[in-house]
């Protein structure tokens, strides 16, 4: 592709992808696949990539393509911009073959489908009017064996693929849930610091039919949870109607509070 072309590309590159992204509707996987093409797009390394071609290093940008590839072997759109970039500058129209073809294994009802499937048969017929100059050892039936390969290959990414999918799926059920027994478990924490700081206490009857009384509630020792803006004055004056005996808090507590008496959001103080 001559530098002047590609630049136009690279411009309206963006413009291109969000038409792509409003054609599809229905039960096809073409809207999905745009979109995803269109994330492609804005990434570092895919840009990174097309600017290397722009300023003539199609080497440069063939090695990052690969890189990609490596980590998101279904990117779509950087198949099809390898397979460009190998059939009009790099000229190896076998490997072009198998991008364009790789291309419609994984997307083939996308909205390039078909323009892929053109530029996939230009690399197979230019690739076979080489054959008659092909090195010793390049036979059709070692050509034949390497494609079969290829497709096994293509074949078992896709299977990893699809488990990878289903392991990272069920990841996000056990994320889920455990934030549902964190919230349990902080509900009953919630439950018990308020039964701990009740100002009631615990009535019995004892075996001869006369009332028995705990001790006072204020005897209880009773744990709270730290609040933003919570201070030690303010515990004690919540607690005890005089902030005074904030040293009260503080000797229970002093694996918790602070050198200059401050406290930490989220600590469990106990309350004498």
């Amino acid at each position: 592709m001559k530098k002047d072309t590609f630049a136009l590309v690279l411009r309206f590159l963006p413009i291109g992808a969000l038409l792509l992204l409003s054609m599809g509707v229905g039960c096809s996987p073409a809207p999905r696949v745009a979109a995803l093409e269109i994330q492609t797009s804005r990434e570092e390394p895919f840009q990174r990539a097309l600017q290397a071609q722009l300023e003539g290093n199609p080497e440069q940008a063939r090695s990052i393509y690969e890189d990609i590839l490596i980590l998101q072997p279904t990117n779509t759109l950087v198949r099809f911009q390898l397979g460009m970039l190998l059939l009009d500058s790099l000229d190896d129209p076998y490997e072009a073959y198998l991008a364009f073809h790789s291309y419609l294994r994984l997307a083939p009802d996308s909205d390039k489908a078909e323009q892929a499937r053109e530029f996939e048969k230009k690399a197979k017929n230019r690739f076979s009017q080489r054959l008659s100059f092909r090195p010793e050892g390049l036979s059709g039936e070692r050509i034949e064996k390497l494609q079969a390969e290829n497709e096994e290959l293509l074949k078992r990414i896709a299977d990893l693929e699809s488990e990878l999918k289903t392991k990272t799926l069920a990841c996000e059920d056990l994320k889920k849930d455990n934030k549902a027994l964190l919230r349990k478990v902080d509900l009953i924490q919630r439950q018990l610091n308020a039964y701990l700081g009740s100002t009631t206490g615990a009535i019995g009857m004892g075996m001869s039919g006369t009332s028995t009384t705990s001790a006072p509630a204020s005897k209880v020792a009773r744990t709270y949870e730290v609040k933003g803006d919570d201070t030690l004055y303010s515990l004690a004056q919540r607690f005890y109607g005089d902030g005074a005996l904030y040293v009260k808090i503080r000797e229970a507590n002093a694996d918790k509070i602070g050198p200059n008496g401050e406290v930490q959001k989220g600590d469990i103080l106990i309350i004498p």
